[in-house]
């Protein structure tokens, strides 16, 4: 049976669907990189997000590693020359955070337009500056969206919903532009000129 080490933490479904593979793993999340070379060799896979750096040795070490995954879009933090030569596959989840980023994205928006952060300072301090923090409503407002991959197609949805009109900045947009009608396709310049945010 096939056992995989989980060195990152990652939301719970994973281990679910290791499970219901009848895959055996080991969740190890605080070893440093030479416990991690040691143990290495136990696993014929890895599952990591950001934190845990997938470097030349590591993967020299893992001589039964036949695949590392990625929880998360980028694999920046994995040596894919080392893994290319050692025939391990190397795999990501690039929509895997699409959903959770354009939701912080917009909790952002949120929090800026109402002066959250320096409001919730001020209440803190034992002031009640409600006039001074009245902040903006963001419906019918111009946002402007540099970028429209997974996130910002995503974050794009979640703008129109709320009323907000939406402008993309993005030459991969131009190509698609007829299937999203709702939304105004503007140059660099003039989408800093027209949005309000």
């Amino acid at each position: 049976m096939p056992k995989v080490l989980i060195s990152d933490s990652i939301d719970i479904i994973a281990e679910k669907i290791l499970n219901q593979n009848n895959i055996e793993y080991d969740v190890l999340t605080d070893l440093t990189p030479d416990q991690l070379k040691l143990n290495i060799v136990k696993y014929d896979g890895l599952i990591v997000r950001s934190s845990t750096k997938v470097n030349k040795e590591i993967i020299e070490a893992g001589t039964n590693l036949k695949i590392i995954g990625r929880a998360g879009a980028g694999v920046d933090n994995i040596d894919l020359v080392t893994s290319k030569k050692k025939n391990i596959i190397v795999m990501n989840t690039p929509g895997g955070n699409t959903n959770a980023t354009a939701e912080h994205t917009m909790s952002l928006l949120f929090s800026l337009s109402r002066f959250i952060p320096e409001a919730n300072l001020s209440t803190h301090q034992g002031l009640w500056e409600k006039k001074k923090f009245k902040g903006i409503e963001i419906r019918n407002k111009q946002i402007g969206i540099i970028g429209f991959g997974n996130v910002g197609k995503r974050f794009a949805e979640m703008c129109f919903f709320l009323g907000l009109q939406v402008n993309i900045y993005s030459n991969y947009f131009e190509s698609i532009k007829n299937e999203y009608k709702n939304y105004q396709n503007l140059n660099f310049e003039d989408i800093i000129k027209n949005s309000d945010i």
